[in-house]
């Protein structure tokens, strides 16, 4: 019993070193800092070298320019081999390099052979370094940097950043790993853009109103996934009229959740602008028995609060008859209806008034509508004492006229 436990204990190093695509030579433990380091240089052997990694940083290992020997280069998954991750054989020239994310913090290896899985031959030697991007101050809604314009951002890394996108709809595809900035209208045009040298990914711009503590009910103001006319057109430019006193939430991110390296730009044209607030179609109103019924259509609405109903009976002094919720920003055709239960006997006139979410308003032309009055029949005469009148033509002085529709007229006969 004790030789066979002799035997499994001498072979026990063999069985681990045999995780590799062949039990390696060395197992050297290097440990990746954000400083460039080299391993010793080895011209015979299969060499491995374990090292810790923290989940979301990023690691280089190369053989680039160190060696004239073809590489290969394996990542495995503990300290001692366990599953291959990846590998790399001819990155540049006959020289190998792997760049990998870590996922999950613990103890890795990397295996360095010939090609492919053959001992060294002439002096090599592997680099090593690591990055970890740094989650930006800005990396969700409520701590949106609030800039001035002009305004130009540090080139800032979104890797590390979390995905808290509205869930409203969006002319864009679905964006994530998102920063955000907040900017103040003036009543001119604004343009936020990624396009310049700095920004190395596919990215997404979308301007948004409304609150970060109801983010998915936020209101989308334009969006914009490639510029086009930009050097590369995986970058992006959103323009819009941004009006005066109103908070604008910018967020960049990446398509699909792609992420880099960004630097963005504001700016104005310091030229006046009008933002439509709504398309207005059609605004209509008409009697139905004894009702008013109000009827009105948008094709499309910026930044629309709600609508209100206003009635005259002289088309100077008005008065709120309804309000009707609006639909934010939207480019589809919306219908909205509302009636009118108190207007007055004669002609009665009605304004449709738009307001959006920084209180401003618009007001719409004027439309008309007759109310006909409504044929009476007397019930009784009396007089100031209550007294019923039988006889008008024999009666002087003050009387009142009962209607069936309990309206009472006053009179006067001499």
């Amino acid at each position: 019993m004790k030789k066979i436990l002799f035997f499994l204990l001498l072979a026990l190093p063999l069985l681990v070193k045999a995780q590799y695509c062949s039990p390696a030579t060395t197992n050297v433990a290097i440990t990746p800092t954000t400083t460039v380091q080299f391993t010793a240089s080895y011209s015979t052997g299969k060499r491995a070298f374990n090292f810790p990694a923290t989940a979301g940083c990023v690691y280089t290992f190369s053989t680039c320019g160190f060696t004239t020997v073809d590489t290969y280069l394996r990542l495995y998954s503990t300290s001692t081999g366990g599953t291959l991750l990846t590998t790399s054989d001819d990155y540049c020239s006959t020289q190998s390099q792997i760049t990998w994310t870590c996922v999950t913090t613990g103890t890795y290896s990397i295996l360095l052979t010939k090609y492919s899985c053959v001992a060294l031959t002439a002096s090599t030697y592997m680099s090593y370094v690591k990055s970890c991007p740094v989650v930006a101050t800005n990396d969700n809604c409520a701590s949106a940097i609030a800039i001035t314009l002009p305004y130009t951002s540090a080139v800032t890394s979104t890797v590390a950043a979390t995905s808290d996108v509205p869930t409203s709809v969006s002319s864009c595809a679905a964006q994530g790993k998102n920063i955000w900035y907040s900017v103040v209208g003036n009543n001119t045009t604004y343009t936020a853009t990624t396009c310049n040298a700095f920004t190395n990914f596919d990215t997404e711009v979308r301007i948004l109103t409304g609150t970060c503590s109801t983010l998915n009910s936020m209101t989308e103001v334009t969006c914009n996934d490639d510029d086009l006319s930009c050097s590369s057109s995986t970058r992006s430019t959103a323009s819009w009229c941004a009006e005066f006193g109103f908070t604008y939430y910018i967020s960049v991110g990446g398509y699909a959740s792609t992420s880099g390296d960004v630097k963005l730009t504001v700016s104005s044209t310091g030229v006046a602008c009008s933002a439509l607030p709504i398309e207005l179609l059609s605004f209509d109103v008409y009697m139905v028995d004894t009702t008013v019924n109000v009827k009105w259509s948008t094709a499309t609405e910026t930044n629309c609060d709600y609508f209100i109903i206003e009635r005259s009976v002289n088309g100077i002094d008005w008065k709120e008859v309804a309000q009707v919720n609006g639909n934010g920003t939207t480019s589809t055709v919306h219908f909205y209806n509302t009636i009118d239960l108190n207007a007055s006997y004669g002609y009665n006139y009605y304004r449709l008034k738009q307001v959006d979410y920084s209180g401003h308003y618009e007001i719409y032309p004027i439309k008309s509508v007759y109310k006909p009055f409504k044929k009476q029949n007397i019930v009784m005469m009396v007089n100031i004492l209550g007294q019923q009148i039988k006889d008008l033509s024999e009666f002087k002085g003050i009387f009142f006229i009962i209607y069936d529709d309990g309206t009472i007229e006053k009179k006067v006969k001499y």
